[in-house]
């Protein structure tokens, strides 16, 4: 896997970001639910958290699951006093967060020049990367967001978690409602970018649907008339945990026909692939799905956003997908671009993106210095492969043997395939799925 990452080495390139960045404040999940006398209740997934059960309900879902989830707390005195009980946990403590801030850092440690659009305040900006640059104009305050981990194995009362993973919770009014979106737009014509990326539009749900749709119209509008740019440089949408499927379905129809390339994980990918009428798979599938589940629902995907791409002016339709799941990873692209504006994403790129992605998930997670691409110092003993060397799809047997990537097709669309170097006691869990992204993205522009 490093040997197919190292022969090629990407030129580092401008890229422009926004628009949720964020403090996060990192807790021991269970220690924090012990002092605010939370315990299981009845496993429910509420979209928004509006009372001490819901909290409980929707922690003891994904928690029983080992799924990462992100939810808004309507209650803004709640959030205050979870918050505040948090902060006096001696293993608290504050990183950068955001998708948006998250994929920033990365991209300028593995050199690239980047110009984050985001809520930046003064103990968030002294932990960014000193190389980039942000937006004026947005507010100054930092916005705080609890990240709950738990490990893998841990009890809480009578639930076990499967898997070590976290739990978010937020009642952010910037990033909720996008107040970026206008002065990073703005900035565009004066940083030329070569790839725009865009995250957080996740916490819009919070709000009422006329809202969002206003927003998300603003956020297309924005992306469809790019303000004097040299260049049409590729566009990314970073997507999150969306508990409010209506909302997810505005999300799709109104911005995916105007993207070049989406990122996602295997919740995210099963609320797309539902919110755009998909029922031959079942939500039961995606907790630790089979290659042949992924790229029959990434299929999918595709097929409706080529349909709801039709009618308009502007389209990009979509043509890159970008999967991962704690097994594998796997990157889809259409062979052929069937909008003028369209991005041509290289095969041979995508090949060595998706490997340099799922290197890059596995030194994250185990938190091994020198996690640049390139100068991968992985300690074997610390890692490990679930992925089986053979597997199936489409009544078809692939077998990984020695290779680090496997590619298969349709008619349409190309898959790249990486398994994941699985950390034993992973240190980190936030800012995975921004790392694999982001990493993926710089090796394939």
């Amino acid at each position: 896997m490093i040997e197919t990452v190292q022969s090629y080495k990407p030129a580092p390139f401008k890229i422009a970001i926004g628009y949720n960045a964020n403090l996060d404040l990192i807790i021991p999940a269970l220690e924090l639910m012990e002092k605010l006398s939370v315990k299981p209740s009845n496993p429910i997934d509420w979209a928004n958290i509006s009372s001490w059960e819901t909290f409980a309900q929707t922690f003891s879902y994904y928690f029983s699951r080992g799924s990462a989830a992100e939810r808004f707390v309507i209650d803004g005195d709640m959030f205050d006093k979870i918050t505040h009980e948090a902060s006096l946990l001696p293993e608290g403590n504050y990183s950068t967060g955001g998708n948006a801030a998250l994929m920033a850092n990365n991209f300028a440690a593995l050199g690239c020049t980047v110009n984050l659009g985001g809520a930046v305040g003064k103990k968030l900006k002294g932990l960014l990367h000193p190389s980039i640059r942000t937006v004026d104009g947005i507010s100054p305050k930092d916005e705080i967001h609890l990240i709950m981990e738990y490990p893998k194995g841990i009890q809480w009362h009578n639930l076990t978690s499967p898997r070590a993973n976290r739990f978010i919770i937020t009642h952010d009014m910037t990033n909720s409602q996008v107040k970026p979106l206008e002065q990073f737009h703005f900035s565009l014509p004066h940083f030329q970018p070569q790839l725009v990326v865009l995250a957080g539009l996740h916490l819009l749900e919070s709000n009422s649907e006329e809202f969002q749709i206003q927003r998300l119209k603003q956020i297309v509008l924005s992306i469809k008339e790019p303000r004097a740019l040299s260049s049409d440089p590729p566009l990314h949408l970073e997507l999150a945990s969306v508990g409010d499927l209506e909302y997810l379905k505005k999300l799709a129809h109104t911005t995916l026909p105007f993207v070049d390339s989406v990122g996602l994980n295997e919740q995210e990918l099963f609320a797309l692939y539902q919110t755009l009428e998909g029922t031959a798979h079942k939500k039961e599938e995606f907790v630790s799905p089979t290659v042949e589940t992924v790229a029959d629902a990434v299929v999918h995907v595709f097929n409706q956003v080529t349909t709801i791409s039709m009618d308009g002016i502007g389209q990009r339709g979509m043509n890159r997908m970008h999967f991962h799941s704690l097994h594998f990873h796997l990157i889809a692209q259409r062979k052929k671009n069937l909008f003028p504006k369209a991005f041509k994403w290289s095969e041979e790129r995508a090949r060595v993106s998706v490997a340099a992605a799922s290197l890059a998930s596995g030194m994250k997670a185990c938190d091994f210095p020198n996690l640049q691409s390139g100068k991968a110092n992985l300690e074997f003993s610390k890692v490990h492969l679930l992925f089986p060397e053979r597997f199936v799809v489409w009544g078809k047997e692939l077998v990984l043997g020695d290779s680090s990537v496997i590619s298969f097709e349709t008619e349409q669309l190309i898959f790249f395939l990486s398994p994941v170097l699985v950390c034993h006691s992973p240190t980190k869990t936030v800012g995975l799925g921004d790392t694999i992204s982001s990493t993926g993205l710089v090796f394939s522009v």
